[in-house]
């Protein structure tokens, strides 16, 4: 399944995922969007991905060159499974807009419907990961980090990340906190604003 996902770099810490959002909105239409941040500090890292759903829609965003975030000209670059690294993204956090704020019409709305896996094998294909969990309902993004490094050797995390269309699908996963695939125990839980420091990112 092909992940049309970018990344942005050089990111002012104050910007949100509303302001990504709405930003890169332009380019065709956002399935996913979220900003890591440091558990320690409870900043953003300073980066942020962006999940389309089609190639055109990335091809447009990167033709763009730099993008004006939070008063700064911002970098963006291709990222994806196979050649993403960058730091595994943690599911965003949801900011509440400001009240002159109006989203462009092609931006779905803000959801937290990510699962946080772990035992992710670098054994299990990516297209046998997203068949799996889309038995509970369908699946907007997968997104497997893998280890810092260079060359197609590059291993996994071990972990993923697993954005639902709908709250139910992901309850129904969340309720097997182990599930078996292809022999191997995957252990499932809920990431979302509950267990996620505020202010600039959330973690599995």
């Amino acid at each position: 399944m092909p992940q049309y996902r970018i990344f942005v770099g050089r990111l002012p810490l104050s910007v949100t995922t509303d302001e990504i959002t709405a930003r890169f909105a332009k380019f065709g239409k956002i399935v996913d969007a979220y900003i890591p941040f440091n558990p320690v500090t409870r900043q953003s890292k300073g980066m942020a991905f962006v999940s389309f759903d089609n190639e055109e829609s990335v091809q447009a965003a990167l033709a763009h060159g730099k993008h004006m975030l939070g008063g700064e000209l911002c970098e963006a670059k291709r990222a994806d499974p196979k050649s993403d690294t960058q730091s595994a993204p943690i599911h965003h956090i949801q900011h509440a807009p400001p009240p002159s704020f109006r989203p462009p019409p092609n931006i779905p709305p803000q959801t937290d419907w990510r699962a946080f896996v772990k035992g992710v094998s670098d054994s299990l294909s990516d297209d046998s990961i997203r068949r799996h969990f889309e038995t509970f309902g369908a699946v907007n993004d997968v997104y497997l980090p893998l280890q810092y490094g260079t060359g197609e050797a590059r291993l996994r995390k071990g972990i993923g990340y697993i954005t639902f269309a709908q709250e139910q699908s992901l309850l129904d996963c969340i309720a097997q906190p182990q599930q078996e695939l292809e022999g191997i125990t995957l252990t499932v839980s809920r990431a979302d604003n509950n267990r996620a420091p505020r202010g600039g990112g959330g973690g599995g």
